[in-house]
């Protein structure tokens, strides 16, 4: 039998940040990971770089900034001091201000930032059954390499990032939007031997026309929503009209350098039209291979259209698909669009919240996503990661309590990061003030989280 303070279900964005705060806390400390590795979607994922956040950092955020800049250099680019101290209201360039990482580099940062404070990790583990008694979960039994094993905790974290724990407690669920379809997913890939001089040239010179505002290494380019004359645009409508890619492919292309890897960028595409209910494993499979063959379009697409691709090749594509939404657990509260746009501040209000209402679908409604001006956010209360059925029950990540529109808006990675360190704090104080975690008042919380932001 495994006994510890804390388990937490997934060590991804989220679950990480959740063992590392609670273990930084002085607590005993246990992840149950189904990978060989943390980070969950933004290391299997290949999802770099990390959207920004212009509303304070957390000390443990800035800790893993330095840990990843140890490994791969400065994370940040040039522009990014300018940006994000500009004194007007519209938001910073995000080209700039987004924080670029290697996937290898996350793994290696948050594993060492783990082992550090103590964090005990079960890799190759997967959970798949949950003892109650009482309101409480008594134990979990989880499969490993060498069998089946027990884990007995005084409280049970939730990062599985489509509520796992959630489900073998029987608790109340939501998919999707209003029709019970999901936001569309995207299975990334990296590309190697680009010819950076021959492509910037093209993109600068004879183009004329620079898309990022940043410099390279630190860089972005893309055709995205169509209609908003790119300058890349001309180029993917010939290849639409060659047949080298589909209308699947054209309606979405985008991509980042890795600033440690000369010569690579990193696709934030295809982005996979869903069938419904992508929790749906038959779907979630299909998704997979789906993925797979879109990416050889858009690598003929590269190789025959886009000047200094010509001799490029894959040089990885994730093993994790990038699930943007697939459940939500009903929690206490639940977080609601008008909550996004009133910018409404909560007495639990735990996590504070910029980006907008991101909707990754067919037809792209930008009145959907009802930008904030720089420095606005609204908070997500502590409410909406707890549950009235499950004492020591709490779910950080993308399946907190929230609708379609606003769990949107808290899917990205620094605010999940966020979640994890306020559920660190909130199990240290139900350990020490003996309240369960769906008892604990969320202003201390609150109090705590805000002292850490600078």
């Amino acid at each position: 039998m495994f006994n510890y303070d804390v388990c937490v279900i997934g060590g991804g964005t989220a679950g990480s940040f959740a063992a590392i705060s609670a273990a930084k806390e002085g607590l005993k400390v246990l992840v149950v990971e189904k990978s060989g590795n943390l980070g969950g979607t933004s290391t299997n994922g290949l999802v770099s770089p990390s959207m920004p956040t212009y509303v304070g950092k957390t000390r443990l955020q800035k800790e893993l900034e330095q840990e990843l800049e140890k490994l791969d250099g400065p994370v940040y680019s040039k522009r990014y001091q300018k940006e994000i101290t500009c004194a007007v209201k519209e938001r910073p360039d995000e080209s700039s201000t987004v924080m670029y990482f290697s996937a290898e580099a996350m793994q290696i940062a948050l594993e060492s930032l783990a082992i550090k404070y103590g964090v005990d990790i079960l890799y190759d583990t997967v959970c798949f059954q949950a003892e109650i008694e009482e309101a409480k979960i008594k134990t979990v039994k989880a499969i490993t390499c060498d069998g089946v094993i027990q884990i007995k905790a005084a409280n049970f974290i939730d990062a599985s990032g489509d509520a796992v724990l959630a489900k073998l407690c029987d608790l109340p669920l939501e998919y999707g939007n209003e029709d019970g379809d999901n936001q569309y997913s995207s299975l990334r890939f990296e590309v190697g031997n680009v010819n950076i001089d021959v492509f910037l040239d093209y993109m600068n010179t004879q183009l004329n026309q620079s898309y990022s505002k940043s410099e390279y290494p630190f860089y972005t380019f893309g055709v995205l929503h169509q209609g908003k004359e790119q300058v890349l645009e001309p180029l993917y409508k010939q290849a639409l009209a060659d047949g080298v890619i589909s209308e699947e492919e054209y309606v979405w292309f985008q991509a980042f350098s890795i600033p440690s890897k000369p010569g690579v960028f990193t696709f934030n595409c295809p982005r996979i039209p869903n069938k419904t209910n992508i929790i749906n494993p038959l779907v979630r499979s299909e998704n997979y291979i789906k993925g797979r063959q879109m990416i050889q379009k858009y690598m003929n697409f590269m190789t025959k259209y886009l000047p200094g691709f010509e001799d490029c090749y894959i040089e990885k594509i994730a093993t994790t698909i990038g699930v943007r939404e697939s459940v939500r657990v009903l929690g206490q509260y639940r977080l609601n669009k008008d909550d996004y746009l009133e910018r409404t501040k909560f007495e639990d209000g735990i996590v504070r919240a910029d980006w907008w209402i991101d909707i990754h679908k067919k037809d792209h409604d930008p009145t959907e996503e009802n930008r904030y001006d720089y420095h606005e956010y609204f908070e997500i209360p502590y409410r909406s990661l707890i549950t009235g059925k499950i004492s020591n029950y709490a779910v950080v990540g993308r399946c907190i309590s929230s609708d379609f529109a606003s769990q949107a808006s808290i899917r990205i990675q620094p605010q999940c990061r966020m979640m994890g360190e306020a559920i660190g704090i909130a199990c240290r104080i139900s350990k020490n003030e003996e309240v369960q975690l769906n008892k604990l008042n969320g202003n201390q919380i609150k109090i705590e989280m805000s002292e850490r932001y600078e």
